[in-house]
């Protein structure tokens, strides 16, 4: 009977727990990684004047959130997320946190640290408590939306008693950001969850908007996409498209992708990154053959519109050198991506110094 009784308590407690908790619609909230708001919803990438100028998969991928991050600020002890995926998608290769899941980080006197990441239900439906007990002060942080899925709806809840605001700091700065434009590893194929994938881990360590353009299997150096990072004001732009290229597509299509962007912007760096040599290469000497033809081609394109405000960079193996950054000989685990965002770290502080 005491038992019975002390279940009943323990469950009206966390009734009312769950009843303390107050949701707010987060399209009020300061969202980042757009490169503008005439998207058909909120949280999606492509503007909607981009509809039947790409191709159909690759107008699916901009659905998916990939580098898009809501900023807010609240003094309560509690900070929930409930949110709905669009496509509920599952792969085999990398975990469903990272694919339809969320990331919390909160800010500190030693930049952004991680809280918790969550994933939703199998009915693409999630409402977790990301973080419970804190003691209640002002804190600034960021929720990492899914990789490779949509969202429909997103809400943060916290203690009915507290507030929730935009942020009051301005980090990551999101005057000139860094546009990136890739694939699959761009978007952020495989990474356990938002957070890992590296361009979500060079804005955390640069304090730098980065607007993801990775389309998986879909970045093959089209132009509306040069014309669409054209109209930002960026800091840098980096296209790292290889693995989705091959030497013809590069033959037609690199230089004027590339004169898109210079054209518009004279003095802004711009970073060119080759396919990294991914580790069948060392055994199937048709890959490498490949791996390197294909290379050889996106060099001698670029020597003919090389200037003194871009670079060409060679990223090597991509996930170092022991070949272990990877979940399937190409696509990055949370190490690969760390060590990418590490080679690639001092490129782009080099940049912003510009």
């Amino acid at each position: 009977m005491k038992r019975l009784i002390f279940m009943a308590m323990a469950a009206f407690a966390a009734l009312g727990a769950l009843a303390q908790v107050t949701w707010h619609s987060a399209d009020t909230l300061m969202l980042l990684g757009k490169v503008n708001d005439s998207t058909e919803t909120r949280y999606e990438r492509l503007p909607a004047s981009l509809k039947g100028q790409v191709r159909d998969k690759q107008w699916d991928l901009g659905k998916n959130t990939a580098g898009l991050a809501v900023r807010f600020a609240t003094n309560s002890p509690k900070v929930a997320v409930k949110w709905d995926v669009l496509q509920r998608n599952h792969m085999n290769h990398m975990t469903d946190r990272g694919i339809e899941g969320v990331d919390l980080y909160c800010l500190g006197c030693d930049g952004w640290r991680f809280v918790n990441s969550a994933v939703p239900n199998g009915e693409g439906h999630g409402e977790v408590s990301l973080v419970d007990n804190m003691v209640p002060t002002w804190r600034e942080f960021m929720l990492n939306l899914p990789l490779y899925d949509g969202v429909t709806s997103l809400e943060i809840g916290v203690d009915s008693a507290y507030q929730l605001s935009n942020p009051q700091e301005t980090s990551p700065v999101r005057e000139k950001p860094i546009v990136y434009y890739g694939t699959s590893i761009t978007q952020g194929g495989c990474a356990s969850r938002p957070g890992m994938a590296h361009t979500n881990i060079l804005a955390r360590n640069l304090d730098r908007e980065v607007i993801n353009l990775g389309f998986s299997g879909n970045g093959k150096l089209d132009l509306p996409l040069a014309q669409l990072m054209a109209q930002v004001d960026a800091s840098v732009f980096v296209i790292d498209c290889m693995p989705n290229c091959d030497v013809e597509i590069v033959r037609e299509r690199f230089v004027p992708f590339y004169n898109a962007i210079r054209q518009a912007h004279p003095t802004t760096p711009i970073l060119v990154i080759e396919n990294p040599i991914f580790s069948h290469a060392n055994f199937d000497p048709t890959v490498w053959e490949k791996l390197n033809a294909l290379n050889a081609e996106l060099r001698a394109q670029y020597e003919t519109v090389a200037d003194a405000n871009s670079q060409l960079l060679s990223p090597g193996t991509g996930s170092g050198e022991d070949w272990e950054g990877t979940v399937d000989r190409i696509h990055f685990t949370d190490l690969g991506f760390q060590r990418y965002a590490a080679w690639l770290l001092p490129y782009l502080e080099s940049s912003l110094n510009h």
